[in-house]
């Protein structure tokens, strides 16, 4: 049923509408405009379909409106973020993606209190030694602040084989990526 209703949610304006079979799915849905737009509404149900009770995402609200979001998948951590970090194999980490916080809100603590709680659920869910990752574009400055503030550290050693394939194809328009990581206390 909480499948259905963020489905529904997202496809259509009326979710009265949608239960009476009148909705038109045209417009975005209050769902869509809460969660910036189409494309984070869309990210944030594959997640969830695709990793299913492994995923959670968290939400920040001012009043009743939805300020910040961040989606945190907890999984083993695959081979380079064990290399990079001399995690022992196998282990489980979590993943954060999609950071938003709405721009009327920034600089408010919102995301500090969004990692924070990440880092909460991290601890509760992960095996000690347990950490959380993170990528980010070598050039967003603002964000490479928040997260060293917030304890993550680069991994200095973690190739992003991505570019690196863009790069050897002669495709370097975009920013190179960075690996944060931040080891839990446990």
């Amino acid at each position: 049923m909480i499948l259905a209703t963020l489905l529904s949610a997202a496809f259509y304006e009326d979710e009265d509408a949608w239960q009476r079979g009148t909705a038109t799915g045209l417009q975005e849905p209050p769902l869509a405009s809460a969660l910036f737009g189409w494309a984070s509404l869309f990210a944030l149900l594959s997640q969830h379909l695709v990793y299913g009770r492994r995923h959670v995402t968290l939400l920040a609200s001012a009043g009743d409106k939805v300020v910040g979001c961040c989606g945190l998948t907890f999984e083993p951590a695959p081979p380079d973020v064990i290399a990079a970090t001399g995690a022992r194999e196998g282990c489980d980490y979590g993943l954060l993606t999609g950071l938003a916080v709405d721009p009327a809100h920034r600089r408010r603590g919102v995301a500090s209190a969004l990692l924070a709680e990440a880092g909460r659920l991290g601890q509760a869910r992960l095996a000690p030694p347990g950490m959380l990752a993170l990528l980010v574009a070598r050039t967003n400055t603002a964000a490479l602040r928040l997260y060293a503030g917030q304890g993550f550290e680069e991994q200095t050693s973690w190739v992003d084989v991505r570019w690196r394939a863009e790069a050897e194809r002669g495709k370097l328009g975009k920013p190179r990526r960075l690996l944060l990581v931040r080891r839990l206390p446990g």
